[in-house]
Protein backbone atom coordinates (compact mmCIF):
# COMPACT_ATOMS: atom_id res chain seq x y z
CA UNK A 1 0.00 0.00 0.00
CA UNK A 2 1.20 3.51 -0.79
CA UNK A 3 -0.47 6.90 -1.05
CA UNK A 4 -1.74 6.22 -4.58
CA UNK A 5 -2.23 2.49 -5.08
CA UNK A 6 -3.20 -0.83 -3.49
CA UNK A 7 -1.08 -3.68 -4.88
CA UNK A 8 -1.56 -7.40 -4.28
CA UNK A 9 1.34 -9.73 -5.09
CA UNK A 10 1.64 -13.49 -5.17
CA UNK A 11 3.77 -16.27 -6.59
CA UNK A 12 2.49 -18.98 -8.94
CA UNK A 13 4.35 -22.30 -8.97
CA UNK A 14 4.25 -24.60 -12.01
CA UNK A 15 5.49 -28.17 -11.69
CA UNK A 16 6.61 -30.21 -14.68
CA UNK A 17 5.64 -33.87 -14.67
CA UNK A 18 8.30 -34.64 -17.29
CA UNK A 19 11.35 -33.01 -15.67
CA UNK A 20 10.12 -32.91 -12.05
CA UNK A 21 11.21 -29.28 -11.95
CA UNK A 22 9.18 -26.49 -10.42
CA UNK A 23 9.03 -23.05 -11.97
CA UNK A 24 7.75 -19.91 -10.33
CA UNK A 25 6.55 -16.52 -11.52
CA UNK A 26 5.48 -13.38 -9.71
CA UNK A 27 2.03 -11.91 -10.37
CA UNK A 28 0.46 -8.70 -9.12
CA UNK A 29 -2.74 -6.66 -9.37
CA UNK A 30 -2.74 -2.90 -8.79
CA UNK A 31 -5.75 -0.71 -8.03
CA UNK A 32 -6.01 3.07 -7.58
CA UNK A 33 -6.35 4.00 -3.92
CA UNK A 34 -9.95 5.25 -3.87
CA UNK A 35 -12.66 4.96 -1.22
CA UNK A 36 -14.41 2.23 -3.21
CA UNK A 37 -11.26 0.15 -3.69
CA UNK A 38 -10.17 0.57 -0.08
CA UNK A 39 -13.57 -0.66 1.16
CA UNK A 40 -13.79 -3.61 -1.24
CA UNK A 41 -10.19 -4.76 -1.49
CA UNK A 42 -9.04 -4.07 2.03
CA UNK A 43 -8.69 -6.86 4.58
CA UNK A 44 -9.65 -4.48 7.40
CA UNK A 45 -12.98 -4.92 9.16
CA UNK A 46 -15.86 -3.03 7.60
CA UNK A 47 -19.64 -3.23 7.93
CA UNK A 48 -21.43 -5.03 5.08
CA UNK A 49 -25.11 -5.47 4.18
CA UNK A 50 -27.27 -6.09 1.09
CA UNK A 51 -29.50 -3.64 -0.77
CA UNK A 52 -32.35 -4.46 -3.15
CA UNK A 53 -33.38 -2.67 -6.33
CA UNK A 54 -36.80 -3.30 -7.81
CA UNK A 55 -37.61 -5.78 -5.06
CA UNK A 56 -35.60 -8.65 -6.53
CA UNK A 57 -31.88 -8.22 -7.17
CA UNK A 58 -29.57 -7.86 -4.20
CA UNK A 59 -26.37 -5.79 -4.11
CA UNK A 60 -23.72 -5.60 -1.40
CA UNK A 61 -22.81 -2.34 0.34
CA UNK A 62 -19.94 -1.63 2.73
CA UNK A 63 -19.34 1.15 5.24
CA UNK A 64 -16.12 2.17 6.97
CA UNK A 65 -14.68 4.93 9.15
CA UNK A 66 -11.76 6.78 7.58
CA UNK A 67 -8.92 8.86 8.97
CA UNK A 68 -8.58 11.33 6.09
CA UNK A 69 -10.66 13.73 4.00
CA UNK A 70 -9.85 11.74 0.84
CA UNK A 71 -11.56 8.68 2.34
CA UNK A 72 -8.63 6.42 1.49
CA UNK A 73 -7.20 5.46 4.92
CA UNK A 74 -9.37 3.18 7.03
CA UNK A 75 -8.80 2.74 10.72
CA UNK A 76 -6.87 -0.53 10.94
CA UNK A 77 -8.67 -1.48 14.11
CA UNK A 78 -12.23 -0.05 14.40
CA UNK A 79 -12.11 -0.96 18.07
CA UNK A 80 -8.93 0.98 18.66
CA UNK A 81 -8.22 4.31 20.28
CA UNK A 82 -8.37 7.46 18.16
CA UNK A 83 -7.85 11.19 18.55
CA UNK A 84 -11.28 12.83 18.73
CA UNK A 85 -9.88 16.20 17.66
CA UNK A 86 -9.63 14.72 14.15
CA UNK A 87 -12.90 14.76 12.14
CA UNK A 88 -14.78 11.52 11.65
CA UNK A 89 -15.06 10.53 7.97
CA UNK A 90 -17.74 7.97 7.10
CA UNK A 91 -17.90 6.37 3.65
CA UNK A 92 -20.32 3.86 2.09
CA UNK A 93 -19.85 2.09 -1.26
CA UNK A 94 -21.98 -0.31 -3.33
CA UNK A 95 -20.38 -2.92 -5.58
CA UNK A 96 -19.93 -2.02 -9.24
CA UNK A 97 -22.19 -4.79 -10.53
CA UNK A 98 -25.18 -2.60 -9.58
CA UNK A 99 -27.12 -1.22 -12.62
CA UNK A 100 -25.92 2.15 -13.91
CA UNK A 101 -29.36 3.64 -13.21
CA UNK A 102 -29.00 3.10 -9.45
CA UNK A 103 -27.63 5.52 -6.86
CA UNK A 104 -27.02 5.10 -3.14
CA UNK A 105 -29.04 7.14 -0.67
CA UNK A 106 -28.21 7.54 3.00
CA UNK A 107 -31.70 7.74 4.48
CA UNK A 108 -30.58 8.23 8.08
CA UNK A 109 -27.38 8.10 10.10
CA UNK A 110 -27.11 8.04 13.88
CA UNK A 111 -24.10 8.82 16.06
CA UNK A 112 -24.10 6.86 19.32
CA UNK A 113 -21.75 7.79 22.19
CA UNK A 114 -21.43 5.57 25.25
CA UNK A 115 -19.88 5.82 28.70
CA UNK A 116 -19.93 3.34 31.56
CA UNK A 117 -23.24 4.71 32.78
CA UNK A 118 -24.94 6.53 29.92
CA UNK A 119 -25.63 6.40 26.16
CA UNK A 120 -26.38 9.46 24.01
CA UNK A 121 -27.62 9.44 20.41
CA UNK A 122 -27.45 12.20 17.83
CA UNK A 123 -29.30 12.21 14.51
CA UNK A 124 -26.75 13.16 11.88
CA UNK A 125 -28.89 12.48 8.77
CA UNK A 126 -32.66 12.03 8.75
CA UNK A 127 -35.04 11.93 5.80
CA UNK A 128 -31.97 11.93 3.49
CA UNK A 129 -30.80 15.33 4.78
CA UNK A 130 -28.41 16.53 7.50
CA UNK A 131 -30.33 17.43 10.65
CA UNK A 132 -27.60 17.84 13.23
CA UNK A 133 -27.17 21.55 13.97
CA UNK A 134 -23.41 21.57 13.65
CA UNK A 135 -21.25 23.60 11.28
CA UNK A 136 -18.65 20.81 11.08
CA UNK A 137 -21.12 18.34 9.54
CA UNK A 138 -20.57 18.02 5.79
CA UNK A 139 -22.57 15.58 3.64
CA UNK A 140 -20.31 15.36 0.62
CA UNK A 141 -22.15 12.74 -1.41
CA UNK A 142 -25.70 11.42 -1.14
CA UNK A 143 -27.98 10.28 -3.96
CA UNK A 144 -25.60 11.07 -6.82
CA UNK A 145 -23.55 7.88 -7.24
CA UNK A 146 -23.00 4.42 -5.77
CA UNK A 147 -21.28 5.87 -2.73
CA UNK A 148 -22.16 8.14 0.19
CA UNK A 149 -19.83 10.28 2.31
CA UNK A 150 -20.06 12.62 5.26
CA UNK A 151 -17.70 14.06 7.86
CA UNK A 152 -18.15 15.42 11.36
CA UNK A 153 -15.92 16.88 14.06
CA UNK A 154 -16.26 14.67 17.15
CA UNK A 155 -14.79 16.90 19.85
CA UNK A 156 -18.06 18.35 21.23
CA UNK A 157 -19.89 15.01 21.14
CA UNK A 158 -17.38 12.72 22.82
CA UNK A 159 -16.73 14.70 26.03
CA UNK A 160 -16.72 12.06 28.79
CA UNK A 161 -17.95 9.22 26.57
CA UNK A 162 -15.47 6.40 26.16
CA UNK A 163 -16.66 5.00 22.82
CA UNK A 164 -18.88 5.82 19.87
CA UNK A 165 -20.24 4.29 16.68
CA UNK A 166 -22.14 5.19 13.51
CA UNK A 167 -25.36 3.51 12.34
CA UNK A 168 -26.75 4.27 8.86
CA UNK A 169 -29.85 3.20 6.94
CA UNK A 170 -29.33 3.16 3.18
CA UNK A 171 -31.39 2.41 0.07
CA UNK A 172 -30.81 2.09 -3.67
CA UNK A 173 -32.83 4.48 -5.81
CA UNK A 174 -33.59 3.99 -9.52
CA UNK A 175 -32.91 7.27 -11.32
CA UNK A 176 -35.18 6.27 -14.23
CA UNK A 177 -38.21 6.43 -11.94
CA UNK A 178 -37.73 10.03 -10.88
CA UNK A 179 -35.75 12.13 -8.40
CA UNK A 180 -33.10 10.38 -6.32
CA UNK A 181 -30.99 13.32 -5.20
CA UNK A 182 -32.52 14.95 -2.09
CA UNK A 183 -33.24 18.69 -2.22
CA UNK A 184 -32.54 19.52 1.41
CA UNK A 185 -33.65 23.13 1.01
CA UNK A 186 -37.24 21.83 0.82
CA UNK A 187 -39.32 20.50 3.70
CA UNK A 188 -39.94 17.29 1.77
CA UNK A 189 -36.91 15.99 -0.19
CA UNK A 190 -39.34 14.24 -2.62
CA UNK A 191 -37.35 11.04 -3.00
CA UNK A 192 -38.81 8.40 -5.31
CA UNK A 193 -38.51 4.81 -4.17
CA UNK A 194 -38.12 5.51 -0.47
CA UNK A 195 -40.18 2.40 0.24
CA UNK A 196 -37.48 0.12 -1.15
CA UNK A 197 -35.56 -2.32 1.01
CA UNK A 198 -33.42 -0.63 3.65
CA UNK A 199 -29.96 -1.89 4.58
CA UNK A 200 -28.56 -1.22 8.05
CA UNK A 201 -24.82 -0.62 8.42
CA UNK A 202 -22.87 -0.09 11.65
CA UNK A 203 -19.23 0.98 12.07
CA UNK A 204 -17.38 1.09 15.37
CA UNK A 205 -17.17 1.17 18.21
CA UNK A 206 -14.18 3.51 18.29
CA UNK A 207 -12.69 4.50 21.62
CA UNK A 208 -11.82 8.03 22.60
CA UNK A 209 -8.10 8.70 22.90
CA UNK A 210 -8.94 11.54 25.32
CA UNK A 211 -10.52 9.06 27.73
CA UNK A 212 -7.54 6.74 27.42
CA UNK A 213 -5.10 9.54 28.26
CA UNK A 214 -7.24 10.56 31.21
CA UNK A 215 -7.29 6.97 32.50
CA UNK A 216 -3.52 6.74 32.17
CA UNK A 217 -3.08 10.01 34.04
CA UNK A 218 -5.37 8.78 36.83
CA UNK A 219 -3.36 5.55 37.10
CA UNK A 220 -0.13 7.55 37.34
CA UNK A 221 -1.58 9.67 40.13
CA UNK A 222 -2.45 6.52 42.10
Amino acid sequence: VNSSYLTYTNVVYLSSIVTSLTYSTNISCTYPRSMKNVLWFSTMRVSESNLTLGGSSSYAARMGIFQDSNYTILYEDPGGWRNTNVPLYVGISVKNETPSTAVLLMKSCLLTTTSDTYTARYNVISGYCPVLNDSTLHVEENGVSLQGRFSLNMTKFVRNYSKYSIDCQTILCNTTLGTCSPNCSQTNPAIVGSGMGIANLTSGALYSDDIKKRQEEEEECK
